[in-house]
């Protein structure tokens, strides 16, 4: 959770991947050679687990060395998993 306020905005970040330069095969060039698109990649709940395990990055490396952090992270007795669903 380094650089993240809560716990929803730390998990909305990972949901989220970006894939730039993405080369696709499939004859939409003129020339036949691979476009390259930007992807976006996303991961979603399908169903609520009844146990749910979360690990929080506490390492930041600096000029290859480790950092460890230990700031304390509050986290609420109840999550709201509604905007992490399908």
């Amino acid at each position: 959770m380094i650089g993240f306020k809560d716990l929803y905005s730390a998990w909305e970040d990972q949901i989220y991947s970006t894939i730039n330069d993405l080369k696709i095969d499939d004859d939409t060039s003129r020339d036949g050679a691979a476009v390259q698109v930007e992807a976006i990649q996303t991961e979603y709940l399908e169903l609520a687990p009844k146990i749910l395990c979360l690990q929080l990055n506490r390492l930041q490396y600096k000029d290859a060395e480790a950092i460890k952090h230990r700031h304390k992270v509050e986290m609420e007795k109840t999550i709201m998993l509604d905007r992490f669903m399908l």
